[in-house]
């Protein structure tokens, strides 16, 4: 079993990875197709629900029964228009 610690460490690495991803296909506010499709991408690989075409290019992840059994809840907004 893992440690706390190369938990923590992977999901640290795994952020810069994302971070990293996310500079290289830059787009301007309202036209984050290629960013929208990314961050989904990535929330769907982490089981949640995922809608997308919100007001454009908007997407949700949403917890669904499997993850809402393990106790997590959490809310987070972020926005994907920083170069707009």
């Amino acid at each position: 079993m893992d440690t706390l610690r190369e938990r923590v460490t992977g999901l640290h690495e795994q952020a810069i990875r994302m971070r990293r991803d996310l500079h290289r296909i830059p787009e301007t506010g309202f036209q984050e197709e290629k960013t929208s499709a990314y961050v989904a991408e990535r929330l769907g690989e982490l089981g949640l629900d995922v809608q997308t075409g919100i007001a454009v290019h908007g997407v949700v992840g949403l917890l669904n029964e499997d993850i809402m059994r393990l106790g997590i809840e959490t809310h987070c907004r972020v926005a994907l228009d920083l170069l707009g």
